[in-house]
């Protein structure tokens, strides 16, 4: 059953970008999911801005409308690697990758109802060593690992994963992160709509995402997210500030973080836009001062 939460009556105001788009607020009583509040900006706002990144030719962003196929493409790859099992066991995600593929990713596992485990590739050594890892991924139960095109999370994940056969234990299976599913496309929102990727229900208590601590004197530990906690992230933007519709840099923002995947829910309840380095399927840009420096002038960053 849906969860109630209280939710003062909202307004719609300006979203404070250049070509004066008003963000509409949602539903946020507990009555949609963070996935089916994505679905609802489809439909009524679907040019409110997601991403903006600079390019080549200036400055362009990534909406709802494209944001949500994206998100979809990623629910439909994610769920095809699975066994099947309605229950749909933990994948977890070992990757260095830019922001708007990592967000895909998260989401489209949540709308999958698969609870996604993001690990920290950069975490003091206690973390990142795949004893660490090991014993995460088997308090979890993780069946299948992302891994990003990268050799040395690679190997770590390859060891990690000997750790637990050598315990006895059925180990998880590799997979790559799917750039090439995410890219964003124009598509038919009519047609979106009508051939979405059917969410599963959910249980607003489950797990939908484990983060886990850093674990500097001793093992990280896993620490599960429900519905609710994500829905209540969503209406942590209604206090003495109005923050919907802001601009925020997110550069440097770590998506494997709990700093990170908060934006997913502040992006559906407020509609902040996050300013980001251009996607690619390259190796992810490194924020430094100069390339930080020039967009945040550029798209007027309120935070």
């Amino acid at each position: 059953m849906p969860t109630t939460f209280w939710a003062p009556r909202i307004l719609a105001r300006s979203a404070g970008n250049k070509d004066g788009c008003v963000f509409k607020s949602p539903p946020l009583d507990g009555s949609l999911t963070i996935p089916d509040i994505f679905n609802w900006h489809v439909v009524n706002r679907p040019s409110h801005p997601v991403f903006i990144y600079e390019y080549d030719e200036g400055i362009a962003n990534l909406p709802f409308s494209a944001v949500v196929p994206a998100v979809d493409r990623a629910a439909r790859y994610v769920a095809s690697i699975g066994d099947g099992n309605v229950a749909r066991p933990p994948v977890a995600i070992l990757a260095i990758t830019d922001t708007s593929i990592y967000f895909c990713i998260s989401l489209g596992m949540i709308l999958a109802g698969i609870p996604s485990f993001p690990i920290s590739p950069r975490n003091p050594p206690s973390s990142i060593a795949p004893s660490s890892i090991a014993h995460l991924l088997y308090t979890t139960k993780v069946h299948h690992i992302l891994v990003s095109d990268d050799s040395n999370l690679e190997e770590i994940a390859r060891k990690s994963i000997a750790i637990l056969e050598n315990d006895g234990h059925e180990p998880p299976v590799l997979a790559s992160i799917p750039h090439s599913v995410i890219f964003f496309t124009d598509v038919n929102m009519t047609s979106l709509l009508e051939t979405r990727f059917t969410q599963q229900t959910h249980d607003y208590e489950s797990p939908v995402v484990y983060v886990h601590s850093s674990g500097p004197s001793s093992l990280p530990e896993p620490i599960p997210w429900n519905h609710a906690s994500l829905l209540q992230v969503a209406l942590t933007h209604l206090g003495a500030f109005d923050l919907r519709g802001e601009i925020c840099g997110a550069h440097a923002v770590p998506m494997f973080h709990g700093s990170g995947l908060n934006f997913i829910p502040w992006v559906a309840g407020a509609g902040f836009t996050m300013v980001i380095f251009s996607p690619t399927t390259a190796a992810p840009t490194l924020p430094m001062p100069e390339n930080v420096s020039s967009i945040i002038f550029l798209t007027s960053v309120w935070m």
